[in-house]
């Protein structure tokens, strides 16, 4: 360990829980040739603002910087390939997080309770967006998904109460269970052609979701999949819409509902 003059301390290993719960940590430069950061490595270092890691860095490992409440920057160069589960989860400092081509994997909950992020890419390297992976993010906004990913996690965006818009390639043939629940921002939303089914709570209490746009070929819809969506108001399936006064029209056409709730159902859940 170097303390440099500019108050950055450098840092030559960073294994497995080795600096875990370290308050005196603020500005760290990982030093060159560190191709880990291993499991729990900076978890809980409260005070730790900013970390520099070297080219080279290919893992970053489960809950590597979990609860550093004060992070706010940090550089992930292209060399990295895996974030695993848990790896930023509650730093909430962190507003922005930009991710290289080189990374492929995103474990659960890597971002998750990130309560500053506003922004994030995902590369088109990635091919799923794992459970709760953006979680609780409360000031993200919008996230543009790229045509590589095939697969959404349960649990996805829940309880980010900020997004208002997300773009969904027609690459994605799986939503999972909860993946936008507590998304109150979010106005509209159009299910890609690939997905077959829209699983358990999967838009529960988006509060402002007015419209949704299904696919032709949906065969199965949760009966509580939009529970709690009070101003959804219109669905449109093979190009028909259908409002609030034609909802036993829809639910006559649509067997994606009539073989998994009754009409009342239907009614409480939907409309």
């Amino acid at each position: 360990m170097d303390i440099q003059d500019n108050n950055v301390t450098v840092l030559n290993s960073a294994g497995e829980r080795e600096y875990q719960n370290r308050t005196d940590l603020v500005n760290v430069a990982v030093a060159e040739g560190v191709s880990q950061i291993d499991r729990f490595a900076f978890a809980r270092c409260e005070n730790l603002a900013s970390v520099t890691v070297p080219n080279g860095l290919t893992d970053i490992g489960y809950c590597a910087f979990w609860a550093c409440f004060s992070l706010a920057s940090i550089n992930i160069p292209d060399s990295v390939i895996l974030i695993d589960s848990f790896a930023f989860q509650e730093c909430k400092s962190l507003a922005s997080i930009n991710l290289p081509d080189s990374t492929t994997e995103i474990g659960d909950d890597a971002f998750s309770a990130c309560e500053s992020l506003e922004s994030i890419n995902f590369p088109e390297s990635i091919t799923e967006i794992r459970n709760n992976v953006l979680s609780g993010c409360i000031r993200l906004k919008s996230v543009d998904i790229p045509c590589s990913v095939t697969k959404i996690g349960g649990g996805a965006f829940s309880g980010c109460v900020s997004l208002e818009s997300i773009n969904l390639p027609d690459s994605i043939i799986e939503i999972g269970n909860h993946a936008f629940s507590g998304c109150t921002s979010l106005k509209s939303i159009t299910i890609p052609s690939g997905v077959t089914k829209i699983g358990y709570n999967t838009f529960g209490n988006c509060k402002s979701l007015e419209s949704v746009n299904l696919p032709d070929n949906v065969t199965a819809v949760s009966k509580d999949a939009f529970t709690g969506c009070k101003n959804l108001a219109n669905i449109t399936y093979k190009g028909k819409t259908y409002s609030r006064s034609s909802a036993e029209e829809m639910y006559n056409v649509l067997p994606c509902f009539k073989e998994n709730m009754t009409f009342d159902e239907f009614k409480r859940a939907i409309f």
